[in-house]
């Protein structure tokens, strides 16, 4: 109920903050004095938005556990633990990690202030695989409400309603998205658990793609700074960056190296 209300409102802030950190221009000529805070403040909506996703996966993570801790009673302490241990695995505690490491990662993250399409290919790849998910969680929440609204005029009067109108009209122009997806002989013969099953599937393929590019670039970025810096000791230039910066760079990209690592069998599945 209530937990329920947060976690959708939570997911139209990130939902909302994620585009427009997306849509926002950025310029990198120099000489323009509103290219560095049009450049902040793309980076504060994107920090905004795995902000409110994350609070949104700490909630369900709350909500799990205090339901754990209820039934340690009914269920034994040991049932309980194993399956607290299995939250480590599930794809919530995954993502928290993830929006969590992205949020240390994207203020020290060097090609977030390079070129424009530059920037805009890193913020799509860390900010895709949870608009992804996010937008189809709100979708579905969207699509019950109307269903449930469309019950209960349905039931009170005869005529047909504009629910009714909204709900055809929706369902085709989905069933005519997807069968451009899917092929339409497998789409349309598909029953309601089949469908759900190859949304899940394509959005997993989707998310797992943007997270290996994400991987690259975390990678990329933590090795060519600690060049860079290396370098610039060597020659005794000048530093545009501190040896802090460099280590929270190598760590964020062992801990996401890591991160994929948990993801493995999951990227096996979806090839």
């Amino acid at each position: 109920g209530g937990s329920h209300g947060i976690q959708c409102f939570l997911s139209l802030c990130s939902i909302l903050t994620g585009i427009a950190s997306l849509c926002l221009p950025t310029t990198t000529t120099t000489s323009s004095s509103s290219s560095k805070p049009s450049l902040s403040f793309k980076m504060i909506l994107l920090q905004r938005s795995l902000l409110c996703a994350m609070t949104k996966h700490i909630s369900g993570l709350l909500s799990a556990s205090i339901t754990s801790a209820r039934s340690i009673k009914k269920f034994g302490y040991r049932n309980i633990q194993q399956k607290l241990n299995a939250l480590a695995l599930d794809p919530v505690s995954q993502y928290l990690f993830y929006c969590a490491l992205m949020m240390i990662w994207i203020p020290n993250a060097s090609l977030m202030h390079d070129a424009t399409t530059t920037s805009n290919i890193v913020s799509l790849s860390v900010l895709g695989p949870i608009l992804l998910r996010e937008v189809i969680s709100i979708m579905w929440v969207i699509s019950d409400v109307i269903v449930l609204l469309h019950s209960t005029t349905t039931s009170s009067s005869s005529s047909i309603s504009p629910s009714t109108i909204f709900l055809k009209t929706s369902s085709k122009i989905i069933n005519a998205f997807m069968c451009m997806l899917f092929t339409p002989s497998k789409w349309s013969n598909a029953n309601s658990y089949t469908k759900q099953f190859l949304l899940a599937t394509l959005v997993s393929k989707v998310s797992i793609f943007m997270e290996c590019i994400t991987c690259v670039i975390v990678v990329y970025d933590a090795i060519v700074q600690s060049f860079l810096f290396e370098y610039a000791l060597k020659t005794s230039s000048e530093r545009t960056m501190t040896l802090w910066n460099v280590i929270q760079r190598l760590i964020c990209a062992k801990l996401y190296m890591n991160f994929m690592m948990t993801r493995r069998k999951k990227i096996y599945k979806v090839k």
